[in-house]
């Protein structure tokens, strides 16, 4: 060991990752990188670091050690510390949010990953530093993800120097020596066997199944060496609820008097966690009741015999509540290992499973990474002042999810906290060097820059509700700004709005319990909520479950106030014509589908003609013989242009279809009547000459000229031109008013002959031609010799070209 490690006391005891120090000083001095695989007891943590050469070189600069968990970093910092016979804060120290240890002789700090990341961002060279090593790397926390991520970016950019080690408790390390390019360097612990038993218990009444099995095992061991193989007691549970739930059943049945309960979580103060990692200093049986915090990292002291519930809790985000639910379900294989192994470090123990075997065989044989199912807002705020905008351009164990990165992006859109390009804003720095989640640190920011104290006030207590990772309103307003002015107070409802745009929610019909939130997912208000029945709330706490979400507390939010920030929000106005002729107006503000306001208003002038053509059947008035002429000259000009040229869209005649003209009002109609202040702007109105008066004037004349309402035949008489013949555009005439003309009338400047329907001297229908001068050669006999003996006194020339057109038909007088 020599030249590793000087300053490592003298210690009898021997860790198996004495055995590899050499070989991890090697690859680090070859690649610059290092994966080391020790399982739990091995030492990697609170001993490897001791051993790096870099600690005995003067120049060698500091050693970052990264831990997932405060407790764990705090524990790792004590113990390497005793190791070195010093106090925290000397030679090894720790830094993590709102309790940070160290001073100028700290050469090696243990951090939580969070505080890392912040770190990076302040000093992305990290100065000073030669080793970070990044512990308990299996458990795949979103910050670790994140903080190996910008690591292995500045090392590629800033600090090619910067030496990497990634240390794991399992085996499943191929991808970290890939993403690291280093080799993998592996030991074994001393262990013991440790006998497993299956004592299936339904997760509702796991918490008496345990305390049943604790009543169990501490009343049986009465001897000494009952006691002694018994050891000291640790118990897996989900969560603090139900570590709660565990010591409610405990004190029904008092334990003997040599028995004491310690709880261990995330939260849990240093004494306490002391006290629950150290052997009892009254020789008592110790029982230790934990989330994961004790699955890796932490050594605890003592413990022959593990329970295990085989439940964990993890986060599951549901981007359309912008909430993180948290969801219980059962451990995977390699984590049920992991806790049993905990049983047998010291001596041989038994883990008691409260599933059963079949349970373990169906379990995923590992966790899913929390990247896989997190929000990803913070992430993507710290990339973005990172300068990165692509996920893909960085080295990741697992990419973001897409739609996961994609929500992140719209949050912080709406935040302010970047720009239309994915850059950060001012604010949005600042939402980063804030040790908070960003939608919290978006809460407090806007309070502070309200200026107003009592909403600072409310502000920080929500914030510490809400998670500020357990810190109390006091340590929260260190981390707002100075603030030397008073402003104008911000509700409670506008604040949560601005930090959670997606759960501002809207009552659904007259349920006074039921909400449907912005993004279309509904949830249900607890029944003491007292904000219950309000037409507009936002869910400040909420499960998020997209099926039967709950609301478990709100604040009440304003229809201004919701204009105000502008969301999925929309005004409809709908006038009504009462059965007094008179119009009123409903103006209901919308979020969704649901309506949050409903106001009567005066009408305005376009509501006057909104209620009027909602009274009517503007088609069936479309369809009427003058406005249907209208409407078809303007569509026979335009298929005529379209089949002689290609003009430009501008230069296309306007489409009048019923469809079109129904669906466009506004375009055409409403301002032909607007500012009428009849009930009734309509009455009177021509909708043939209110859609040629939207033509410009050469188009008038056009039609005019091109489209005729009426053109003159050869017997000098004006017809009416009917554009609406199934057949095309034709005139009714008595055939002997065509008399002397080679060719019929035309249309669109002679492209066009008019179809004739000629008329006997009764008025009915003779003949239908297009083509006047066939019709005289040929048709015109058979008409002739059919007619004439029916209308013997009027005109019927041999060769009807060189007759005399006439429209006043005179019998022959008689010979």
């Amino acid at each position: 060991m020599t030249g590793i490690g000087r300053l490592v006391r003298p210690d009898p005891a021997h860790f198996p990752v004495d055995d590899i120090a050499a070989d991890v000083a090697a690859a680090l001095a070859e690649s610059g990188s290092a994966v080391v695989v020790a399982p739990p007891g091995s030492g990697k943590t609170t001993r490897l670091p001791l051993l790096l050469p870099a600690l005995n070189d003067p120049d060698g600069g500091r050693i970052i050690v990264t831990e997932p968990r405060r407790v764990a970093a705090r524990a790792a910092a004590t113990r390497m510390a005793a190791t070195l016979g010093e106090r925290v804060g000397e030679t090894i120290g720790y830094r993590m949010r709102d309790d940070t240890r160290v001073s100028a002789a700290t050469r090696i700090e243990v951090v939580t990953e969070g505080v890392f990341v912040r770190m990076l961002q302040h000093d992305p060279e990290l100065s000073g530093i030669s080793v970070v090593l990044f512990d308990e790397v299996h458990e795949r926390s979103l910050d670790i993800d994140l903080s190996l991520t910008l690591t292995l970016d500045a090392r590629s950019v800033l600090r090619p120097d910067l030496q990497l080690i990634a240390m794991s408790a399992t085996l499943d390390i191929a991808r970290y020596a890939r993403i690291l390019q280093a080799r993998v360097i592996e030991t074994t612990a001393r262990t013991f066997p440790v006998e497993v038993t299956y004592r299936p218990t339904p997760a509702a009444s796991v918490d008496d199944g345990i305390a049943s099995v604790l009543h169990e095992l501490t009343g049986s061991a009465t001897s000494a060496n009952s006691r002694e193989a018994l050891g000291d007691i640790l118990v897996f549970v989900p969560g603090a609820r139900e570590i709660r739930a565990v010591e409610r059943q405990l004190r029904r049945r008092p334990m003997p008097a040599d028995v004491i309960v310690h709880a261990l979580t995330g939260t849990t103060e240093p004494t306490a966690t002391a006290a629950a990692l150290s052997p009892d200093p009254h020789r008592r049986t110790k029982i230790v009741l934990a989330t994961a915090v004790a699955q890796t990292s932490l050594t605890i002291s003592g413990v022959r015999t593990v329970i295990d519930s085989g439940l964990a809790r993890r986060s599951s985000f549901v981007a359309e509540a912008g909430a993180t639910r948290l969801v219980t379900e059962r451990v995977s294989r390699s984590t049920a290992i992991q806790r049993a192994g905990r049983a047998g470090r010291e001596a041989p123990g038994r883990t008691i499973r409260m599933w059963s075997a079949a349970d373990f065989d169906r379990s995923p044989e590992s966790d899913v990474p929390e990247i896989a199912d997190a929000d990803l807002t913070d992430t993507v705020l710290q990339l973005a002042v990172w300068g990165t905008t692509d996920p893909s351009t960085m080295s990741w164990l697992d990419p973001p999810p897409a739609a996961h990165w994609r929500a992140a992006v719209e949050v912080l859109r709406r935040l302010g906290a970047i720009d239309p390009d994915g850059q950060p804003t001012a604010r949005g720095r600042r939402l980063a060097a804030i040790p908070l989640p960003t939608r919290l640190g978006s809460l407090l920011l806007d309070a502070a820059d309200s200026g107003d104290a009592a909403t600072i006030e409310r502000a920080l207590a929500l914030a510490a509700e809400l998670g500020g990772g357990g810190s109390t309103p006091a340590r929260l307003r260190s981390l707002l700004p100075s603030v030397h002015s008073s402003g104008a107070p911000l509700s409670d409802g506008l604040l949560a709005a601005r930090a959670f745009p997606e759960r501002i929610a809207a009552r659904i019909g007259d349920d006074p319990g039921r909400y449907r939130l912005t993004a279309g997912i509904t949830a249900s208000m607890t029944d003491d909520d007292p904000n219950r029945g309000a037409p507009l709330v936002v869910a400040i706490d909420l499960d998020g479950d997209r099926r039967a979400g709950r609301i478990f507390r709100s604040a009440v939010l304003t229809a201004d106030e919701l204009r105000s920030l502008n969301p999925e929000t929309r005004t409809r106005r709908i006038p009504k014509r009462l059965p007094s002729g008179r119009v009123e107006v409903v103006v209901e503000t919308l979020l969704g589908e649901s309506v949050i306001e409903r106001l009567t208003e005066p009408p305005e002038p376009d509501d006057l003609v909104a209620a009027a053509l909602a009274s009517i059947d503007l088609a069936e008035m479309l369809r009427a013989p003058t406005v249907a002429t209208v409407r078809a000259r303007v569509a026979l000009l335009g298929a005529a242009d379209e089949e002689t040229a290609d003009p430009d869209p501008v230069d296309r005649w306007p489409d009048w279809s019923i469809e079109r003209l129904t669906a466009s009002t506004s375009d055409w109609l409403v301002p032909a009547v607007r500012g009428r202040t009849s009930s009734d702007p309509l009455r009177g109105i021509d909708l043939a000459e209110v859609l040629l008066a939207t033509l410009p004037g050469d188009r008038r004349h056009r039609l005019a000229i091109e489209a005729p309402t009426t053109v003159t035949i050869p017997s000098s008489r004006s017809v009416r031109v009917d554009y609406l013949d199934a057949g095309g555009p034709t005139v009714e005439a008595k055939l002997q008013e065509f008399f002397g003309a080679a060719d019929g009338p035309r249309i669109l400047q002679g492209r066009l002959p008019l179809r004739l329907q000629l008329l006997s001297p009764a008025g009915r229908p003779a003949a239908v031609t297009s083509d006047l001068a066939s019709f005289w050669a040929g048709g015109y006999t058979a008409v002739r010799t059919e007619l004439r003996g029916r209308y013997p006194r009027h005109p019927w020339p041999d060769d009807p070209t060189a007759a005399v057109p006439t429209a006043k038909l005179k019998p022959r007088p008689p010979r």
